[in-house]
């Protein structure tokens, strides 16, 4: 299933909501800035986004090498997983 993220943050909802929980989508939307970007402008002042994510280990380790090797099967068989590491993302929105 593909949702542009006009369908899911529209335009006319900026300050609408007190909250909104992302839960497994930064690693597989194609730009995770602007979908956090858009989430915090639909918040209300004092609004609070909660997100869940699995992240990419970290570059080297048996963890990582294991995610690279499974990466294209999770992302045919996983919704689109690309074991993105969102920490950059997060940190980077206000």
């Amino acid at each position: 299933l593909t949702f542009p993220l006009e369908t899911v943050f529209p335009l006319e909802a900026t300050a609408a909501f007190d909250a909104a929980v992302a839960t497994h989508v930064l690693c597989t939307v194609d730009d995770p800035a602007a979908l956090l970007r858009d989430a915090v402008d639909a918040l209300r002042p004092q609004g609070r986004l909660y997100v869940m994510e699995h992240v990419a280990a970290p570059p080297g380790t048996p963890t990582r090498l294991a995610q690279l090797f499974f990466a294209p099967f999770f992302y045919i068989f996983g919704n689109g997983c690309k074991f993105q590491d969102p920490e950059p993302f997060l940190r980077a929105t206000p």
